[in-house]
């Protein structure tokens, strides 16, 4: 069964089938897609959809019947006497009367009905836009709290690379420091000037430690972690 997705307001509403559609009642205008199309397309050129706007014919309004009186000579001279023309013009005019009251009566139920079919629709429709809105809602809050939980565990991932990188960094400085009081000793055969070289290399790789750690705890600061 195929699933329709349709747009209204530049709000994108589906997946909903054929019935749905009957119930929302969509315009011509309202642009349409389903899968397997390549792209949008108002749903008055989908063969498929025509359907929705077969118009019904009107119903056949039947007029009054109008009896004319066959007059015999003895009515006409009975016509001709003035009180029998009064008679005749109120019993008229009540008839007319009857038959307006009668029509407006009818167009006011008709216009009743009307009202009240389409507040029905309007009501559909809207519960069909918040519940759908309801679920957009409900996608963006998990989508969000995904987003969330991901940030946490690659923020947690950061950390404890640096932590292990510090542990390591601090470790790798002792040892320099452990070399610089080696070869600043006067405990190897050496020359002043090789001895002076291995202390500024010692010094160097000491620095070099220094300014790493320093960066490594400047990261940690910046992720909420005091050393």
């Amino acid at each position: 069964m195929k699933r329709y997705y349709y747009i209204v307001d530049e709000v994108q509403h589906g997946p909903v089938s054929f019935n749905d559609l009957k119930k929302i009642k969509i315009v011509k205008q309202t642009m349409v897609w389903y899968e397997g199309m390549s792209d949008w397309s108002s749903a008055g050129d989908l063969e498929e959809l025509r359907d929705l706007w077969v118009s019904m014919p009107p119903p056949i309004k039947k007029d009054p019947p109008v009896y004319k009186p066959i007059l015999n000579e003895s009515k006409v001279s009975f016509l001709q006497d003035n009180r029998s023309k009064v008679l005749l013009g109120s019993f008229l005019g009540v008839i007319v009367l009857v038959l307006f009251f009668s029509f407006s009566d009818r167009e006011n139920t008709l216009l009743i009905q009307e009202t009240k079919a389409n507040s029905e629709m309007l009501n559909e429709q809207q519960k069909l836009i918040d519940e759908q809105n309801r679920k957009i809602a409900e996608q963006e809050r998990i989508e969000r709290e995904r987003l969330e939980q991901q940030q946490r565990e690659e923020r947690q991932k950061k950390i404890n690379e640096l932590q292990f990188n510090l542990v390591e960094a601090r470790k790798e400085r002792e040892e320099s420091v452990r070399h610089l009081n080696d070869v600043s000793a006067f405990k190897f055969l050496r020359s002043s000037s090789e001895r002076n070289r291995q202390i500024n290399e010692a010094n160097e790789k000491i620095a070099f430690l220094d300014a790493k750690i320093s960066e490594i705890e400047s990261e940690l600061s910046n992720l909420g972690v005091v050393y």
